[in-house]
């Protein structure tokens, strides 16, 4: 049985599917070195380098690790995505009839077998947009979230 390390949810209503992928373990582990580094930097005096390259370390994966919802809104006709992390957020739409395909898609890494996939849409201009967060490679969330996405689509 695989850990975790993040959150990927559909919330569905009869106007809107939300995506949303959140990093949470990976969020509370970086801070939790983070913070132990600096206080043993500030309170207690250690300058040793390997307890600065983990407390730099730490803060940086909090600067660059991002949570990202995606909201289909049918009345709107567009996909809005949110992307954030702790240096702000950005926000871009594209519209609904401009998603060609949502597939599950391997996420390989050189000649090794991928171990995962991720979620993938397909747009009219041959461009693909791809959700941030992995699924494990036989994980059937990610399968339930590609008929999730394609029904209501469809319904659109």
């Amino acid at each position: 049985m695989a850990i975790s390390l993040q959150e990927q949810t559909i919330v569905e209503t009869d106007s809107q599917l939300i995506v949303r992928y959140r990093p949470w373990t990976v969020w509370i582990l970086a801070a939790w070195f983070g913070l132990g580094g600096l206080i043993l930097i500030l309170v207690f005096q250690f300058s040793s380098w390997p307890i600065m390259l983990l407390s730099g370390g730490s803060l940086l994966i909090l600067v660059l690790t991002k949570a990202e919802s995606w909201t289909f809104d049918r009345p709107h006709g567009q996909l809005l995505m949110q992307t954030w992390n702790v240096l702000g957020r950005r926000t871009s739409t594209i519209p609904l009839d401009q998603i060609r395909e949502v597939r599950a898609e391997a996420v390989s890494s050189g000649r090794r077998a991928a171990a995962s996939q991720r979620l993938s849409l397909v747009l009219a201009s041959d461009s693909y947009l791809y959700l941030s967060g992995s699924y494990q490679r036989d994980d059937p969330t990610l399968q339930d979230h590609v008929r999730r996405i394609r029904t209501f689509l469809q319904q659109s």
